[in-house]
């Protein structure tokens, strides 16, 4: 791990988890938990600062969004952020 990671951070009630490696310095991994109790405009907000934050880094994001796949307004707002 690179010095001062792995750190960890609440974003508007979304738990994330930064990584970076020395290995691959360039490269950002970002893991994020939404506990279903959390509205998914919580989880878009965060992966929009994630991305506002590291808009040059080469990065990853991974995680338990909670998100039902089935329900398409659900994953529309997904699709639309990406």
């Amino acid at each position: 791990m690179a010095d001062g990671y792995p750190c960890a951070r609440n974003i508007n009630g979304i738990e994330l988890t930064v990584i970076k490696t020395q290995d691959h310095p360039d490269l950002t991994i970002f893991g994020l938990y939404r506990s279903p109790s959390i509205a998914l405009s919580q989880l878009l907000a965060a992966l929009r600062t994630i991305h506002e934050e590291n808009v040059s880094a080469q990065s990853i994001v991974i995680g338990d969004f909670n998100v039902n796949w089935m329900v398409e307004s659900e994953r529309q707002s997904l699709y639309n952020l990406m």
